[in-house]
């Protein structure tokens, strides 16, 4: 530690109060009591909390520094105003910054070299008749000063684009004027011809006043001095235009002004009469000689700024990099206060305002009347400044008006004895001196203009401040911005010390403030030094960060950067003000985020007519208020100690919050950063990176401090990232990620979810404003009552409301909040208002009117239960609040026909709403290869059924008398289906097309991997028929897909995805019937979409009333803004095309009665998607979602296992033949291999189990529902949850008995007695027959059929696992009957690696430790050893105990705990109350399931429970068994083998209960085997049954991996699909949160973070998230501290997938192949 005086006279042995150390565990309380503390101790300044805040901190401002520079003026205050106005901002706060006051140069520093030598030429010629004449081109020299700048100006920027940011080392200020002067003239980027050309226009006024002036001095005597204004060396009048005394004090290096010096004295000694011949010859006319002496300003400015270009060349590669106190930096610094310091002075002069000092208190003539601007002549003209002040806050409505001063009064401080000062008298001239400390921070100092210069310091500070603001506060000046104050340290290096002169100057300007600006209207800048920071006793704001640099790029994100973490430090004392900036600005966006969570300010310094408005009004209200956050923003508790610049890997997070809603700014600040060796900001990092960070709700809240991490983890938030839209509820620990560009930002909002009787409410805000949560003042969710207003504002005749939702708001605009039920009414200052909510994303939106002062009360009423469900709501119903009656339990059916009618009635207003201009019109159905009969049927149907139904039906409608517009018809079907028609391979079983067939189709139906693979069958088909590649796919059925396939398909050429959601299936959280943007944040990539809920398309009714398979108006694909729209007739599963032109005739004629203003047109989805392309691209601003959806029918994969092993078997082997050259992967084998292996990954395991076994078919389901929706039926009560109609017992004859004795017998009749059990094994077995096929289509040698071979036999020598077998191999049993009682016996057991301890089940590998449970054969014990280096780094040792803690079996009550947990609403991350699970790590578990256990689908995922409630359950389960069982094996005995040739072998053998495996269908044997090979290979784990037992009875067996409590990160699980990482918490609402099929495996870090596991599952995809369950579950999240389970097999769909396990002698026995690899984590960049 390093104590100075500041002062080399003031000299002492000891310093009290040096130091403060303060601990606790709250960074931020920390921090602000440390900091008071200090303050306390050292300056007396008050806490931050203890001030009074001006008023002028909550509405918007304009400052006018980088608008005009020192160039201001009244003109420019009008213009600057004007413009804002213009665009409907009225700022509520003006700072009139540097340039207003009346200051001046020292001598000699004050004209341009030309000028010095004219002005010399002229004095020697004095009384001459020469003299007379060139008195007139002598103040045209003085004129075009301005000339010699911009040339020298426009030379630098041309010698070197580094010469400016050399400059601004030399003075830093420079940087914004952008010419490398303070003058008034245009910045350097348009000195151009153009700018030639316009000087060009005025020279003939210039010239003919220099006219006037040469022929009065011709003819005319010489006047006596005081005869008029006529005497020698008076300017003419045109002189008067010259402007500022900044521009009239412009010199170059003195190097320049002595070459020109000399030349002009060589002319001289020529002879008088030369010089009148060279004037008279070069310029005969005033006219002529002005242009002459321009063009010798351009050619005398140029060579200056070449040599001024030199000595920067030489001071950047010389001085600049020269260490503190080098002999570089100590010569340089010698020279510079020595011989050069005349010369850097004159550069000072014309760079900068620093060397200038104040000659008044008073304004300059800028600021003479309301129209003055920079060309007055700011000393003769006097300023009339309280008339401009007054005019301005009258005309423009601002209600602040600050001014900028320097706490010496300016740069240079007073000027000594100048007579305007008054009262400001005994002014002198210092010359500071750096001290040591601060010249090796900052050597420049050492040369700058206060220490060459000097400072004019005011004897009486008190008098100085009384003086100036007493002065400006008669002007209606309101408050001051002071800046330079970090100077008072340097200044002090003579007056005892910086501590001391700032006790003095800090004291005086805090006393005149308080006495002059009523309301503490103040801010400080340049103020980070404690001297100046610890004496803030009244003032409460203060700049936190450097100036902010338009023109200097690399000084963006730094600026962000440093405010943040200024703010930390800072915030303890005042409110941080985090400075200006430009709205139009490249980085405007990312300021802007930045000043709406800062909790400062919000002010720009915009150049008038530069402007994003767009970007104002998210931070601007109309009145011109803003919504300011109410504590200083600072970075997260995780962002502390990270480095945001420079690390390449962390973004900054920001937290803030507001009366009820948090927010957290994220920004992406790497790669620019100060250059502490060169000084200046420099962009380190030029490539960039995309990276991420995950945002918890309690970074945005102090919760977390207040709470036990139990508690807080339970706390529920609601989440709304204001980049994407995407809106979440969420644990308090359980975050959001965010990955963000380079130089992006994104906001996320934080709102605690309340609840009353079952009610979750949490506002959010307005989402047109960056800080939207700012609108909400308050918030209280409570039990309904009689609400305010009387009856009329109560829910309905039912009653009082079940409960209400009142906030108090100030804004207007689209509000969101999240609602989990929909509202019955809402209110607005008690007066019904229109709303929208979405039942399964809980989104909750009303437009807020702009009503008197912005503010209104909003009450959200919730129906009550004797209304017997949710009231009317507003008069015009929109598709949101029809879609409230599709809410679980609800009847959608029942009322359809009046939601219908509703619609239709909305449907032209939506249709003017949206502009749209033309409709879409596509016909298409679903295909489904095996659902409705078997695969070969299903293609049948097609090829020579609805393919010819097609082409007639096309050729009947163009001649038809009922297609009265001449449309067309287009029948979109599908490629892997045409692919096969043309090209029908042999041995599928189906009849193939006959070419007249296939040519008739030809002339009129066309007009990560295996999934990009099905992309080019598409796109083949496309180039076979000489098609454009089609562009726009289709998902109807399965209600989502991963993120991962966003790159997959982006990359094979897709562009936009159309998903049409099974009505019985929760739709996914994103934007229906309307365009969005699907984003994977990781690759970047990004598909549009659009999502359809509730079926494939919707239904509309025609003229008479029937059903009719066409969107109606608000089912059709709109966006806001865009003129198109997208209509679909999807058709049932394999229904084909329209079968009639009447049916045609019927839909075109609605989709016209619907859109009666639009052009509706037969299309295709490519066509549609053009034009969407085109809006995007022209401005369209669309919804961003980024979350994964995931399928939530995907527990179908594992429902036949053997199957999706040998499919898995296929990929891996397909992946090693591209990447091997040798293989043959273009040949037309390969290419059918490859067609035919697409199938396989169909949502199809078979034909309909329901429709062959008596239960009715999905046509029949469809054909009722239609039914029911053509009949209005009078309104029911809303039946209770559970309420569910009581099965019918079950019959003898029927399929209604899942109990084993059942099976058994119907399984030994035989196929033959049963056709229906025929048909359905038939269709399994050839849904698995298609990886057969697809293998028999390459030849016998290809690498992939024996790859797949060796793949089979490997997992059938594992399934035929014996104890015989390892007797004969030679594996040693380890377990006795008192293993257990001898584990219990030790503490701690361990051994070295190689060094088994079999006793005690403790296995010690060359890699791996191991331990086994004794009681279940779980790993009670898993740790890898680390040999030390390598990237991780580290000792070598044991890593991380990933199971932690010996495992237990789980306790019988779990599911019926989650299934009450469940129907609670618990919340999405929420895990049971008291301690948390303990580790099952590599344990397997069977489950059974009842009927209450598929009670969470129809609570938590059934949309439509009128339809399709059979395909997700078990029909008439309960009335032949209710077991529900989970159950973990017993260990019955351990082998185990360990050599050096293969390493640790470890056989456990398992049993389940017999019950289980006689009623159920447990294994009767099961074995896990552990194999950990020699040298660093991971450990490979394989889960193996073996005489599996076939059952009805719903069943799931697992193989679980819950890591030990405390021994994982549990918010660090991440799961690989398609290639991409997928996390639990990026799942959006209705996503798949419970179940995910994966490509490689999953991931996670241990608690300390050092360490990673990565699970590889080869052979069973299926893996659950928390606790193992096989339902879909898209409401509720995984608790992550329960770690993943992967399915082996389960059976719970009801409908077209294998009904049990195994249904074919082969899978009796099978085996699941795992690896587990462990690594280090090397350490973030430092």
């Amino acid at each position: 530690m390093r104590v100075e005086s500041g002062d080399d006279s003031k000299l002492g042995e000891s310093c009290d109060s040096v130091l403060l150390l303060a601990v606790g565990t709250d960074p931020f309380h920390l921090v602000d009591a440390g900091v008071a503390a200090g303050a306390a101790l050292s300056g007396g300044a008050a806490p931050r909390a203890a001030k009074a805040l001006p008023a002028s901190l909550d509405g918007f401002g304009w400052c006018t520094w980088d608008a005009f520079y020192s160039t201001v003026s009244a003109r420019g205050l009008v213009e600057g105003l004007s413009s804002l106005q213009a665009g409907g901002l009225h700022p509520h706060l003006l700072i009139i910054d540097d340039g207003w006051q009346l200051t001046d140069i020292d001598p000699p520093y004050g004209k341009a070299p030309t000028a010095v030598l004219a002005d010399k030429l002229v004095g020697e010629l004095e009384g001459t008749r020469a003299g007379a004449l060139l008195d007139g081109p002598r103040e045209m020299v003085l004129e075009t000063q301005d000339t010699f700048y911009e040339e020298n100006a426009k030379l630098l920027a041309e010698a070197s684009p580094a010469m400016q940011q050399e400059v601004r080392n030399l003075f830093p200020t420079v940087a914004n004027t952008g010419a490398i002067a303070h003058h008034h003239t245009p910045p350097a980027a348009s000195w151009d011809a153009a700018a030639d050309a316009a000087a060009a226009a005025k020279e003939a006024e210039i010239a003919a006043r220099g006219a006037a002036a040469a022929a009065r001095a011709r003819p005319a005597p010489r006047r006596a001095a005081g005869d008029g204004d006529g005497a020698a060396g008076s300017a003419p009048d045109w002189a008067a235009q010259r402007g500022s005394p900044a521009a009239d004090a412009r010199a170059p290096l003195l190097d320049a002004a002595a070459e020109a010096e000399a030349a002009l004295e060589a002319a001289a000694a020529g002879g008088k009469a030369a010089v009148r011949r060279a004037l008279a010859a070069a310029a005969p006319t005033p006219r002529q000689q002005f242009i002459v002496i321009r063009w010798a300003q351009k050619a005398a400015g140029a060579l200056a700024g070449l040599l001024t270009a030199s000595y920067l060349l030489f001071y950047q590669w010389v001085i600049e990099p020269a260490p503190p106190h080098s002999l570089r930096t100590r010569a340089f610094a010698a020279v510079a206060q020595g011989f050069l310091r005349g010369t850097l002075l004159t550069f000072f002069a014309s760079a900068s305002d620093f060397t200038r000092r104040l000659t008044s208190v008073e304004a300059n003539a800028k600021f003479a009347r309301l129209d003055a601007g920079p060309e007055e002549d700011w000393e003769s003209t006097p300023a009339d400044f309280a008339a401009v002040v007054a005019a301005i806050k009258q005309r423009f409505g601002v209600r602040y008006v600050y001014c900028w001063h320097g706490l010496p009064a300016y740069w240079g401080g007073v000027m000594p004895d100048a007579p305007a000062l008054g009262g400001v008298s005994g002014a002198t001239l210092v010359f500071p001196k750096p001290t040591d400390s601060i010249a090796e921070v900052e050597p420049s100092l050492m040369w700058s203009p206060a220490v060459l210069a000097g400072v004019g310091i005011a004897a009486n500070p008190d008098a100085l401040y009384s003086s100036m603001h007493s002065y400006l506060a008669s002007c209606g000046v309101d408050g001051v911005k002071v800046d330079c104050q970090a100077g008072v340290g340097l200044v002090g290096s003579v007056l005892g010390g910086g501590p001391a002169a700032a006790r003095r100057f800090q004291a005086a300007l805090e006393r005149s403030i308080a006495g002059h600006f009523p309301g503490n209207h103040a801010i400080n800048c340049m103020c980070h030094s404690t001297e100046n920071f610890y004496r803030f006793a009244a003032t409460a704001v203060a700049r936190v960060s450097d100036d902010y640099y338009p023109r200097d790029p690399a000084s963006s994100t730094p600026h962000i950067g440093a405010c943040a973490y200024n703010s930390l430090y800072m915030g303890a004392l005042v409110q941080p003000d985090w400075d200006m900036f430009q709205s139009a600005h490249p980085a405007g966006v990312l300021h802007g985020m930045a000043r709406a969570v800062s909790g400062g300010a919000v002010y720009v310094s915009d150049r008038p007519g530069q402007h994003d408005f767009a970007l104002l009004r998210r931070l601007v209200l109309p009145d011109g208020g803003v919504l300011r956050a109410a504590l200083p923003g600072r970075p997260t508790r995780d962002c502390l100690f990270t480095d945001p610049l420079r690390d390449g890997a962390s973004l900054l997070k920001v937290w803030n919050v507001n009366a009820v809603v948090g927010i957290v700014g994220v920004f992406n600040l790497q790669g620019s950063s100060w250059d502490r060796t060169r000084r200046k900001f420099h962009q380190h990092d030029t490539r960039g990176r995309r990276l991420s960070a995950t945002v918890a709700p309690h970074d945005a809240s102090a919760a977390e401090a207040e709470q036990g991490q139990e508690q807080a983890a339970e706390q529920e938030f609601v989440v709304y990232r204001y980049g994407t839209e995407e809106l979440s509820v969420r644990g308090g620990t359980h975050g959001l990620e965010v990955s963000l560009d380079p130089a992006g930002s994104d906001l996320v909002w934080v709102s605690p979810l309340r609840r009353a009787r079952g009610v979750a409410f949490a506002p959010l805000g307005l989402v047109e404003m960056f800080n939207g949560g700012g609108a909400v003042l308050s918030c209280s969710v409570a039990p309904g009552g009689a609400p305010a207003g009387g009856a009329g504002a109560g829910a309905g005749a039912g009653g009082a409301p079940l409960a209400v939702a009142a906030l108090a708001l100030r804004g207007c605009g689209r509000f969101l909040a999240y609602s989990s039920a929909a509202p019955a009414r809402v209110l607005i200052n008690l007066a019904p208002h229109n709303f929208a909510h979405d039942p399964y994303t809980g989104r909750l939106e009303v437009e807020l009117p702009q009503g008197k002062g912005l503010q209104c009360e909003l009450q959200v009423l919730y129906a009550s239960a004797a209304s017997g469900g949710a009231a009317p709501g507003p008069p015009t119903p929109d598709r949101h609040q029809c879609s409230a009656m599709a809410r679980p339990r609800s009847a959608r059916a029942a009322a359809a026909l009046a939601c219908l009618a509703a619609l239709a009635a909305a449907a032209a207003a939506a249709a003017e709403r949206h502009g749209v201009k033309t409709v879409h019109v596509v016909f298409s159905n679903h295909l489904d290869v095996g659902f409705t009969d078997l695969d070969s049927g299903v293609l049948e149907l097609y090829w020579h059924t609805h393919f010819p139904t097609a082409i007639r039906v096309a050729a009947e409608w163009a001649a038809s008398p009922l297609n009265k517009h001449r449309d067309s018809f287009r029948y979109l079907t599908h490629s892997w289906l045409l692919s096969l028609f043309f090209d029908c391979p042999p041995g599928l079983g189906a009849r193939c097309p006959s070419a007249a067939e296939a040519a008739a189709v030809a002339d009129a139906v066309f007009s990560a991997e295996l999934l990009g693979a099905a992309v080019d069958v598409t796109h083949a088909l496309d180039a076979a028929h000489g098609l454009p590649p089609k562009r726009m796919a289709s998902l109807r059925d399965v209600p989502g897909l991963t993120r991962g396939a966003v790159p997959v398909l982006a990359s094979r050429g897709v562009r936009a995805l159309t998903g049409g959601v099974n009505a019985f299936s929760a739709p996914p959280g994103v934007p229906k019937c309307t365009p969005f943007v699907w984003r994977d944040e990781e690759s970047g990539a990004q598909l549009l979409a659009m999502w359809h809920p509730g079926g494939y398309a919707g239904y509309t009714q025609d003229s008479n009333g029937s059903l009719l398979q066409m969107d109606n108006a608000a089912d059709c694909v709109t966006a806001r803004g865009f003129d198109h729209a997208l209509c679909a007739s999807w058709r049932q599963d394999n229904e084909g095309p329209p079968q009639s032109v009447e049916e045609l005739a019927a839909m075109f004629a609605q989709v016209r009665r619907e859109w009666p203003h639009a052009r509706v047109l037969a299309s295709s989805l490519d066509e549609y998607l053009s034009h969407l392309e085109a809006a995007v691209e022209a401005g369209l601003t669309l919804p961003v979602v980024t979350g994964e959806i995931g399928d939530t029918w995907i527990h179908g994969v594992a429902a036949d296992p053997g199957r999706t092993a040998d499919y898995r078997a296929v990929l891996r082997a397909r992946r090693a033949c591209a990447a091997a050259p040798a293989c043959d992967d273009q040949s037309a084998a390969y290419r059918n291999f490859t067609r035919l292996l697409v199938k396989v990954a169909e949502h199809t395991g078979g034909i309909s189990f329901n429709v062959k076994f008596g239960e009715p078919s999905r046509g029949a389901i469809h054909a009722a529902a239609r039914a029911r929706r053509a009949r209005p039926a009078a309104p029911t009560a809303a039946r209770p949850a559970a309420a569910a109609p009581p099965p019918p017992p079950p019959r003898s004859d029927d399929f209604s008995d899942y109990r084993n004795a059942w099976l058994r017998r119907f399984l030994a009749e035989g196929e033959a007695a049963h056709p229906g059990l025929a048909l359905s094994l038939a269709s399994w077995r050839r849904q698995r027959a298609y990886v057969d096929w697809a293998l028999e289509a390459l030849p016998a040698s290809h690498p992939v059929r024996a790859s797949v071979a060796a793949d089979r036999a490997a997992r059938r020598r594992l399934a035929s696992t014996s104890e015989a077998g390892l007797a004969v191999a030679g594996a040693a049993a380890a377990l006795g009957r008192s293993a257990e009682a001898r584990l219990g016996n030790r503490e701690s057991p361990d051994c070295r690696p190689g060094e088994s301890r079999p006793e005690l089940l403790l296995f010690c590998s060359h890699a791996w430790k191991i331990q086994i449970d004794p009681r279940t054969g779980g790993l009670a014990r898993l740790q890898r050893w680390h040999p030390g280096g390598g990237p991780g780094g580290g000792a070598p040792g044991w890593g991380n105990d990933w199971a932690a803690a010996p495992p237990r079996p789980p306790a019988a009550g779990a599911l019926a705990q989650q299934r009450r947990r469940l129907r609670a609403d618990a919340p999405p991350s929420g895990a049971t109350a008291g301690r948390a699970p303990r580790g099952a790590f590599g344990q397997l578990q069977y489950n059974v399931y009842n009927a209450d256990d598929f009670q969470v689908v129809i609570d938590h995922y059934a949309y439509e429970t009128a339809v399709f409630w059979d395909d997700f359950r078990k029909k008439n389960l309960s009335a032949s068994s209710n077991m529900s069982v989970v159950a973990t094996p017993r260990l019955v005995q351990a082998w185990h083998t360990q050599d050096e040739s293969r390493g640790l072998e470890l056989h456990l053998r398992l049993s389940f209960p017999r019950r289980l495996v006689r009623d159920a269908g447990a294994p009767a044997a099961a074995w896990l085997h552990l194999h950990s090979p020699p040298g660093d290979a991971p450990l490979r784990v394989a889960a193996v049954w073996q005489d599996k037992t076939p059952t009805r009875l719903p069943e799931a067996l697992w193989l679980r991996f819950e890591p030990g409590p405390g021994a994982v990160d549990a918010g660090s699980w991440a799961l690989r699909k398609l290639d991409s990482h997928i996390r639990p918490h990026q799942i959006i609402v209705n996503g798949s949160h419970s179940l995910h099929a994966v490509s490689a495996g999953a991931s996670v870090r241990s608690a300390d973070g050092r360490e990673r596991l990565l699970l590889r599952t080869l052979d069973a995809p299926l893996v659950a998230l928390g606790a193992p369950a096989p339902f879909p579950n898209p409401c509720l999240g995984p608790d992550m501290r329960r770690g993943v389970s992967v399915n082996l097999v389960n059976n719970v769909w009801g409908t077209n997938y294998a009904m049990w396990a195994p249904y074919t002698p082969g899978d009796a026995d099978m085996a699941f192949r795992f690896e587990l690899a462990a690594e280090r984590v090397p350490p973030p960049a430092a």
